[in-house]
């Protein structure tokens, strides 16, 4: 995990769509710094799901792309 703190990881877009008692959260990150000795620069995706659950917010689905 310390080489991943070494990283710099900056959001470049962030959307979030409510429908009722679902929500959609998309963004888009750029990453760039030295992992595990290997120079690394790249952008990435994240979407989750989530549900409204009892006024809470909670995350049904999640995923990551590079």
């Amino acid at each position: 995990m310390k080489d991943l703190a070494a990283m710099k990881s900056e959001t470049l877009e962030h959307q979030v769509t409510i429908l009722g008692n679902t929500a959609i959260s998309a963004s888009r990150s750029h990453t760039k710094g030295t992992y595990k000795g290997k120079e690394r620069n790249y952008q990435g995706m994240e979407t989750m799901v989530l549900e409204k659950q009892n006024g809470k917010w909670k995350i049904k689905h999640i995923h990551w792309s590079h």
